[in-house]
């Protein structure tokens, strides 16, 4: 394949006898490096080269002027602010000011008068603001109108101040190269300028285009297509329809019909979440290899930068060489989340501390994860005694002081005194993980690039004497390392090439993968990061999205000119918007393209994941069945002798291989800092308030007076048990607050039930929170074991001549606790509330010998509803015949768990999967997708 850039060398070898004396333009800077290898792959001998620069490097080779530094350049503008009468602080400046340099940067670029914009526009927000109601203006409305007649003085300011330091914006460096080129030109000795690869010109381009070219100084390269210069209505050739209209000749070179005529193999391509889509760029890249395709030959093109990471975990393994010309944001580094969790941090802390200083026990266990601070502790158990500690004494906002183990990351845990001291602290996070810690090469090329960035900060804002204030330092250093690259060093001639949209320009590629070809990405959404209102930009000249998109349009479809093979690749899971749409442009495709060209062939697919078919053994998914070897059989034997609960039960019926994780395997689920009541703390500490209350009146006889004294301690009683499950979680504020109100409510509430209850008939409290545990024998298989049963009871008492069972109940209600069919405990799910209280009466049964009781459940939130009884078979009292039914059925159930021969299953119910504890060890719905 003959690349634009082949057929460029050629032409200017043919013509030019003395490749010296030409000077060569493109867009950017790839494009310069890939025809410097096409003029060194096409020169039959030794020859003086062109001077070859992309455009914005010519501008300041030929003027002498430097582009100005982003930072440098936003200072001096907040310099000019407070000269023109500003008084906003840097931290609120920062984020309109760095979008006002960019509103400069395209008045020069196009050639706007600033004077009038600027002066329509302070009209325009006049006009806003016209009062006709006489309404007073509030102090900051008064500076918002007084802003925009800044405008112009800041302009003027800014292109003084930094001409003083032989700088300017890259706007105004290409506005002085178009108004005086003459003037540059003469020193220099070009015989011809060559403009190559160039579409949308920006004003100060196209000046420069045609003076130069009508002088004879210059030619004009273009690389377009037939089929959508031919179109009015294809935004791709918007641009250089205008310029054939206007001033360029109709048979430059370089116009093709490759569009209309050649040969294409399309595929498009739907595929779930960013990860997928990685995924089959990966498979298409293997499939191309196996079929003999040359890697150079191959280009996949990131429409989503943010994929990159993404795509380099996802190719083959006989990719052995890519070259990333794009580079890598430092914003997708680990270095990146590190800074970002330290600002958390910081930020938190803040928020939280008026004197003092503590932090949130989150911010602070995340930085621990951090691999590149773990590396600054030597030991590491210090990491992990931290953890322990923070959790075990349930810490949710720490001293630093107090945890002994986080000296080696002390230095980090400061407060924010001035925006020289966070500095320093970051220039010491890099000195410490540059020589003190075990770092990639890599990882040391990002700490280089983020020391520089500090150190560039610590120069300015010295130099201007300003304290930037916490969110001014952060969004200022965050996004420096955001435009901040690490370059991937590659020979370009080697490997597959992987780049952004913006550095296809003038490349091409016979087999090309776009991933991420949708609406709003490509082209990017219609967003106006501009102070200018659009009517006003357009009114002026100034570029708008309008342009951008036609930019975009141009950029695909040149890039389709040229390849063979192409997979265009797009994710079809809804954003939060909404949004899984492809690209205009395949749509645009879809309807246009095969009715131009017969020879092009376009397919379309969707990667899914398999839908769940139990006829589909192509696509298995994770199993896990856990056979009783005799390890497990011996710890089922320790566990008998231990007893087992209600809840295991349970546990057993709904899901054995849950059972097995939490009971067999002895898997807890990890420990949490519980810094808010919830449900399971709010039901503990209900628990033991009237367990506490209570307990005065054990063996007693209750009384309204007994009941009258323990209404008055609750709210102490509660506090206290809130505060014990806390710790030091504040009770003071927030959900907690009310939360602990909800709980003195309802125990009060339950309180004044109590009260008239003792008066209808005798009530005496025979234990509290005490276990009560039953032997019971079962067989299976010719295996016999006793097993205990144990269960712990809220509450045994009697009422009249009735002994009871009392459990509470702080979640949701149940409408009737109902056993009609003792079959259907042994399997039902959601009977686990009536195998509990039934389980209670069997285990009570036995230790006093009872006959008949009644088991049930007051639930706090129907506590006027009162104590509601287990019905079995119509009957509220659970007699003897019912506890030899569950008796039978305890049998029946323990024995699967004595078999030998009966393993550990998943559940058959999928949705109680979605809330275990286990989900991520048994992976049952984990499948790979089919690509």
């Amino acid at each position: 394949m003959k690349t634009f850039l082949d057929e460029l060398a050629d032409d200017l070898i043919t013509r030019h006898e003395n490749l010296g004396d030409l000077c060569v333009v493109f867009q950017n800077r790839r494009a310069c490096l890939f025809f410097k290898l096409a003029l060194q792959r096409t020169l039959a001998q030794s020859s003086w080269m062109p001077d070859v620069y992309a455009i914005e490097d010519f501008n300041q080779a030929v003027s002498g002027i430097h582009e100005a530094d982003p930072m440098l350049a936003l200072f001096e503008l907040y310099a000019c602010y407070g000269d023109a009468g500003g008084n906003d602080s840097f931290e609120l400046f920062a984020p309109w000011g760095e979008m006002l340099l960019k509103d400069f940067n395209d008045i020069d670029h196009d050639l706007a008068d600033a004077p009038s914009l600027f002066g329509s526009l302070d009209k325009a927000k006049a006009m806003e603001r016209w009062n006709p109601g006489g309404e007073d203006v509030t102090p900051f409305q008064d500076q918002f109108i007084n802003f925009w007649s800044l405008l112009a003085a800041m302009y003027e300011s800014l292109q003084r101040k930094l001409q003083d330091k032989h700088q300017s914006l890259a706007g105004r460096i290409a506005r002085e190269v178009a108004e005086n080129i003459d003037e540059y030109l003469a020193r220099h000795s070009w015989k011809k300028i060559i403009f190559a690869g160039f579409n949308a010109l920006t004003a100060a381009e196209e000046k420069l285009f045609k003076k130069l070219v009508k002088d004879k100084r210059a030619e004009i390269f273009w690389d377009t297509d037939e089929y959508y210069l031919n179109h009015e209505l294809q935004e791709a050739g918007h641009s250089i329809r205008r310029y054939a209209k206007a001033w360029i000749p109709s048979d430059w070179k370089f116009r093709s019909e490759r569009l209309i005529k050649d040969s294409k193999n399309v595929d498009i391509i739907g595929a779930a979440k960013k990860a997928v889509q990685a995924k089959v760029a990966g498979n298409i890249i293997r499939e191309w290899l196996e079929e003999g395709k040359s890697p150079i030959s191959i280009a996949v093109v990131l429409a989503d930068e943010s994929l990159l990471l993404p795509l380099l975990y996802s190719m083959p393994e006989s990719v052995k060489s890519v070259n990333i010309s794009m580079g890598l944001s430092l914003r997708s580094t680990p270095l990146y989340d590190l800074i970002m969790n330290i600002f958390q941090m910081h930020a938190s802390s803040e928020e939280r501390n008026r004197s003092g200083q503590s932090y949130y026990y989150l911010d602070i266990l995340r930085l621990l994860a951090h691999p590149f601070i773990q590396n600054l502790f030597k030991d590491r158990s210090l990491i992990r005694a931290c953890k322990s500690k923070i959790l075990k004494e349930n810490i949710v906002f720490l001293d630093p002081d107090n945890l002994e183990e986080l000296e080696p990351i002390r230095f980090l845990l400061f407060q924010w005194k001035n925006t020289d001291h966070s500095i320093s602290t970051f220039k010491e996070l890099v000195q410490k993980l540059s020589v003190g810690a075990d770092m990639s090469v890599f990882e040391l090329e990002m700490l280089t690039e983020f020391g520089n960035i500090v150190n560039r900060l610590k120069m300015l804002t010295s130099a201007y004497k300003l304290d930037l204030g916490v969110k001014g330092f952060q969004n200022l250093l965050t996004g420096a390392l955001s435009a901040t690259r690490l370059s991937f060093s590659g020979e370009p001639l080697e490997g597959i090439q992987i780049m952004g949209v913006l550095e296809t320009r003038s490349l091409d590629f016979e087999n090309l993968i776009v991933v991420s070809a949708n609406e709003n990405i490509l082209p990017s959404a219609k967003v106006n990061h501009s102070l200018i209102p659009f009517d006003i930009r357009k009114g002026f000249g100034l570029s708008t999205y309008l342009d951008k998109d036609a930019i975009y349009a141009y950029n695909f479809y040149r890039l389709l000119q040229r390849a063979v093979s192409i997979r265009l690749i797009y994710d079809t899971e809804p954003n939060e918007l909404g949004e899984g749409e492809q690209s205009r442009f395949i749509t645009q495709l879809l309807h246009e393209w095969p009715a131009i060209n017969p020879n092009v062939r376009l397919n379309q697919r969707l990667v899914t994941l398999p839908a769940e078919s139990a006829s589909s053994p192509a696509h298995p998914r994770y199993v896990i069945n856990v056979n009783k070897d005799e390890a497990i059989l011996a710890t089922l034997d320790r566990y008998f002798e231990k007893g087992v609960s209600p809840s295991a039960l349970n546990k057993f019926i709904t899901c054995s291989l849950q059972f097995y994780f939490r009971y067999v395997a002895n898997l807890f689920p990890p420990d949490e800092v519980e810094e808010t009541i919830e449900p399971d703390i709010f039901g503990n500490a209900v628990h033991a308030v009237l367990a506490e209350l209570y307990e005065p009146y054990r063996g007693q006889t209750l009384s309204a007076g007994a009941i009258d004294t323990m209404i008055e301690k609750v709210e102490k009683c509660v506090l206290k048990a809130f505060t014990h499950q806390l710790h030091e979680g504040s009770l003071d504020f927030g959900k907690n607050r009310l939360l602990v109100d909800v709980g003195v409510n309802i125990i009060k509430d339950f309180l004044h039930n109590e009260k008239e209850r003792v008066q209808t008939a005798p009530v005496s409290v025979l234990e509290l929170e005490k276990t009560f545990s039953r032997l019971i024998t079962v067989s299976a298989n010719g295996r016999e074991k006793n097993i205990h049963l144990n269960g712990k009871l809220d509450r045994v008492e009697k009422f009249g001549d009735l002994i009871r069972i009392v459990d509470y109940k702080t979640g949701q209600p149940k409408d009737n606790l109902n056993v009609d069919d003792f079959k259907k405990l042994e399997t039902v799910q959601d009977q686990s509330m009536e195998r509990q209280v039934l389980f209670y009466a069997y285990v009570l049964a036995g230790e006093m010998q009872l006959a008949a009781m009644e088991s049930g459940v007051y639930f706090f939130r129907e506590i006027r509803k009162g104590f509601r009884p287990l019905i079995v078979s119509k009957n509220t009292r659970v007699e003897l015949g019912a506890l030899m039914e569950f008796e039978n059925l305890l049998k029946s159930v323990l024995g699967k768990l004595v078999d030998p021969e009966t393993p550990f299953e998943q559940t058959a119910d999928r949705a109680l999967c979605q809330r275990c504890d286990y989900a991520r060890i048994c992976m049952r719905d984990q499948v790979s997708p089919e690509i």
